[in-house]
């Protein structure tokens, strides 16, 4: 009888044991998953910004305020001037 009632306290410590290791890897995988959805959170709000930034930098100017083609060329060409004029002729 003694023989029979320590096999099974030995077998019931033993299922104790295994449920509390499938416990702590649940644990684990839960954090584990905390931690990738904040990433993920990052990722993604970062994207968002990236979009916004992309949106704001190809804003288009109003016609009311453009240039004339003649004003576009002439900043261009004066602009164009002073490299011809430092570039010593090489």
């Amino acid at each position: 009888i003694k023989n029979l009632m320590r096999q099974r306290l030995e077998s019931s410590q033993g299922f104790v044991k295994e449920f509390d290791q499938i416990i702590k890897a649940c644990e684990y995988e839960m954090v584990n998953a905390t931690i990738m959805k904040k990433q993920y959170q990052n990722i993604f709000a970062a994207n968002e910004k990236e979009k916004q930034k992309c949106k704001r930098s190809t804003h288009r100017i109003s016609r009311e305020e453009s240039l004339t083609r003649e004003e576009a060329q002439n900043l261009i060409i004066s602009s164009a001037e002073p490299a011809y004029a430092t570039d010593g002729g090489c």
